[in-house]
């Protein structure tokens, strides 16, 4: 749990004959993170011509308006990659063809039905002056066109038309856009389209105005659904069968891409974890295997199932080295902790713990974070019991520790002794990674090392001796500047510089004292929730007046108390996030490390 798995580097050798089988044997037992750190293109050829496949396939299921979903894809003879990519190659080919060309189709009816709807519209429009229908029907002598102009260029058109003897009928058909009917004789054709075109105008078919045009297209709609319908049940299953193929080849080729090519065949290098050696030499018929320890590698946290919604938080912040220890554990409790610190309520901590359960169970996307606020709900109950506040009520419990807003002064004190734990383990931990790593000059006198620690306590102790008893406190300076003597003295040794040596240890001082008086805050949130409690508190009795707890009062409680959950939940999320990320992962988390992703063929069975 607090280490990162045990890897081994592995060098797989593969005769070039089995090639294919053994790149597919090792996507499916999924043990092997490969090295990709040098391309060489061997395959590069193969794995453009299944990128383009790839693409024609998702084109094709577009078209058909089939969604890429999971289904059993049959047997797949990747020993021989190149006939199947000529197999799919021709499927695909021919497919996409009849695929097209109803494509194609589909948008000339789609237009079609939206040029019968938009006349549809237009003949709504205009009806009280005209039935539009009946006139292109009738019309011999007289010529017509109906046009669709912009608001702001129709009165152009207008006033040509009246200027040349003709006639109009138009009415607004939206906001942006004019219906105009323009009736006019032979003569002035040319004079009518030139200003229609001028006012950027939209000349509409006339035969789309009939009701037997209408029905023709609905019908030619029908029919193309029905064709379409056939083309899905026929083709869309075999194109998803194929783009499943393509995908599994595509990751073989771009692992092949990853091999070296040597005169004993191809060689795959790659890290596997200590417990997955015997299934990987087992499962490799025809290739010689070495392992080798390693000092890098990829990292797989070991991380329980309860506390991986706190690693994704860890994570998201830098994944830790395959030296280091995992911080997970450490995090989740100081997470916890923290967050109770600052939102102690037993009511509002139930109400936390429910809403992350729901959200745990109901949403995807906020699946993680609703674990993370079960612990955190379950906190500030505890909290809330131990301030003695159940939603924002002081009253109904006495408190088992203290209150919040009558002993300031305790808080206070309190909120830096939860600092000085958190860098405290800080510290602790960065000495114990120091010492596992074996770089006993860093675990002794390096920034955050054993000197460092003491330096961190003595100050501590000097602060309460001359603050609190009023003490002597030279013997314990003068014990201080022998340690911080010791400590840039090593500095200056390792990095060979005085002044930057000087400088280091002066930050490193000052990020101590600075890092536990950022804790302060703790308090003052736990204030600030007791104080916004104390205002809605005040804001229902303004609103009920001499009438006691009535609708009002209530409704300012049931309102006052979402907002503050809500609000406080993250607020002190943020925080709470940011004293670890800065403060006590400052201590010791370097960070920079990459996670272990085996090499995987996800086929579906």
């Amino acid at each position: 749990m607090l280490f990162p798995e045990k890897m081994f580097k592995v060098t797989v050798t593969i005769p070039e004959k089995y090639l294919d089988e053994e790149i597919e044997t090792l996507g499916k037992l999924g043990v092997l993170h490969i090295d990709d750190s040098k391309k060489t293109k061997i395959f590069e050829s193969e794995l453009n011509r299944v990128e383009s496949l790839i693409s024609l396939a998702k084109t094709t299921l577009d078209a058909l308006g089939i969604r890429e979903e999971k289904v059993k894809a049959g047997e797949i003879t990747l020993t021989e990659i190149p006939k199947e990519i000529d197999k799919a190659e021709t499927i695909l080919n021919n497919i996409s063809k009849i695929v097209d060309k109803l494509s194609s189709e589909g948008k000339k009816i789609a237009q079609k039905v939206k040029d019968v709807l938009t006349a549809d519209e237009v003949k709504s429009t205009l009806k009280e002056e005209i039935d539009l229908e009946k006139v292109i029907k009738k019309l011999k002598f007289i010529k017509l066109k109906i046009v669709l102009i912009p608001a702001e260029t129709v009165e152009s058109l207008l006033l040509t038309v009246k200027s040349y003897k003709g006639f109009t009928v138009h009415n607004q058909l939206s906001e942006g856009s004019v219906a105009v009917a323009v009736f006019y004789t032979d003569d002035i054709e040319d004079v009518i389209e030139k200003s229609i075109e001028k006012t950027e105008g939209r000349t509409l078919n006339l035969q789309d105005f009939l009701s037997e045009t209408k029905e023709k297209v609905l019908k030619e709609k029908e029919i193309f659904k029905k064709q379409k319908k056939e083309a899905i049940d026929q083709y869309g299953k075999k194109v998803l069968e194929i783009l499943i193929k393509l995908n599994i080849m595509k990751k073989i080729l771009e692992t092949e891409n990853l091999v070296k090519r040597t005169a004993e065949g191809y060689v795959v290098e790659g890290w596997i974890p200590e417990s997955e050696k015997e299934k990987l030499v087992n499962n490799l018929k025809h290739s010689k295997v070495v392992f080798s320890e390693t000092e890098d590698a990829p990292v797989l946290l070991k991380t329980p199932k309860l506390l991986k919604p706190f690693e994704e938080l860890v994570t998201g912040f830098a994944y830790p080295s395959y030296k280091e220890l995992n911080p997970t554990p450490f995090f989740a409790l100081i997470f916890v902790l923290l967050f109770g610190v600052m939102f102690g309520d037993v009511g509002h901590g139930i109400v936390l713990a429910i809403a992350g359960y729901i959200l745990s169970k109901k949403t995807e996307i906020l699946k993680s974070y609703g674990k993370v606020l079960i612990f955190c709900g379950i906190s500030s109950t505890i909290f809330g019991f131990l301030y003695g506040s159940i939603f924002g009520n002081e009253h109904l419990i006495h408190p088992l520790l203290f209150n919040p807003m009558e002993e300031i002064d305790k808080l206070i004190m309190f909120s830096l002794g939860v600092g000085v734990f958190v860098l405290s383990l800080g510290f602790l931990i960065n000495i114990f990674t120091k010492f596992r790593e074996k770089e006993y000059g860093e675990m002794i006198a390096g920034e955050g090392g054993i000197l460092w620690f003491l330096i961190y306590w003595f100050l501590i102790g000097i602060g309460i001796k001359a603050v609190v008893y009023k003490g002597d406190v030279k013997v314990e300076l003068a014990i201080v500047g022998i340690l911080l003597a010791i400590a840039i003295g090593y500095e200056i040794y390792r990095k060979k510089q005085i002044f930057g040596s000087f400088l280091d240890a002066f930050m490193a001082l000052l990020e101590s004292i600075t890092g536990t008086v950022s804790f302060v805050r703790l308090g003052a949130f736990a204030l600030a929730h007791a104080a916004l409690m104390l205002a809605i508190f005040a804001i229902g009795k303004a609103i009920s007046g001499e009438s006691g707890h009535g609708i009002g009062y209530w409704l300012v409680m049931i309102v006052g108390n979402i907002i503050v959950i809500v609000l406080e939940a993250l607020v002190v999320s943020i925080q709470t996030m940011r004293l670890e990320y800065y403060e006590f992962f400052g201590k010791f988390f370097k960070g920079g490390g990459k996670p272990f992703k085996p090499f995987k063929l996800e086929e579906e069975k």
